[in-house]
């Protein structure tokens, strides 16, 4: 928003041009803010809490999955269904969210280890911007007033313009409460 201030003196035509120039930087600004990965560590502790709860989801007593079929046709039963035919054996019932359980639940250090491994590998060879979740929300909060401010002095710009005569075109995504609160205040 330093921009804003270096041009409150200038030529509107040149205050307007800083104005968007400030806005587009902005913009790309808030667009880095909220593509930039988080910390690694609270990265790990976003995989340890998956882990947890998809771990979580797995019942601890899988032995419904191997039980014998029941026999309707007089079958030997004493043998589960699926030894002598592997097509029998019963198909566990549930969403396909239920493997991904069950595979955490079953290979929860190897997986833990791998993705754990995979997170550091990548933080090292990407050596990019990191926001906690907090700062995140935080900086787009400041990001979002200073859009709200720029824009606001722009339209302010605009109706000066407008009002020596000049011909000036809004931005086709200007947004129209800012439009409409300039307005009413002028």
């Amino acid at each position: 928003m330093e921009n804003t201030m270096q041009t409150e003196n200038t030529d509107p035509t040149v205050r307007l041009a800083a104005l968007r120039a400030e806005r587009l930087r902005l913009l790309e600004e808030r667009k880095a803010t909220e593509r930039a990965c988080v910390p690694l560590q609270e990265a790990r502790e976003r995989v340890t809490a998956w882990l947890d709860s998809q771990g979580a989801r797995w019942p601890k007593d899988a032995a419904s999955l191997v039980a014998p079929l029941a026999s309707a046709t007089g079958l030997d039963t004493s043998m589960p269904a699926y030894a002598w035919n592997p097509i029998a054996m019963p198909a566990p019932q549930g969403s396909p969210g239920d493997f991904v359980a069950f595979t955490v639940a079953m290979h929860r250090p190897q997986l833990e280890a791998a993705l754990l491994d995979g997170l550091a590998r990548f933080y090292e060879q990407h050596n990019a911007a990191t926001f906690t979740t907090a700062a995140r929300t935080e900086r787009l909060a400041e990001l979002d007033a200073q859009l709200d401010a720029i824009e606001t002095a722009e339209e302010q710009t605009v109706l000066a313009l407008e009002a020596r005569g000049a011909v000036v075109s809004r931005r086709a995504d200007a947004r129209p409460e800012i439009i409409m609160a300039v307005l009413d205040a002028a």
